[in-house]
């Protein structure tokens, strides 16, 4: 919902936070990217009325920390951080 009806409509401006900014380094990038992508999506949602318990971003986010939470406690600290790893590798391979 939010990459077509936010990211579609403000694309290649300053209000995107998918579009790159000159000068940007990758990680700067990453950061920004991420987090107003995430704030977008709770905004989105706020307004269209939902509640807390409700918002995708919110419960994204709870999924995400849940999962870390169940590797830990099942397979430990060093998977955990493998998998964090892996996780984080991914994002900046993307």
């Amino acid at each position: 919902y939010h990459h077509l009806y936010r990211h579609h409509q403000q694309v290649a401006t300053p209000a995107d936070p998918s579009t790159a900014r000159k000068g940007e380094t990758v990680y700067q990038f990453i950061v920004r990217c991420i987090s107003g992508s995430w704030r977008g999506v709770y905004e989105d949602e706020r307004r269209a009325g939902k509640k807390i318990i409700e918002n995708y971003a919110v419960l994204s986010l709870a999924a995400s920390f849940l999962f870390v939470l169940g590797v830990l406690l099942v397979f430990g600290l060093k998977s955990m951080l493998v998998h964090l790893a892996i996780a984080a590798g991914a994002i900046i391979y993307l």
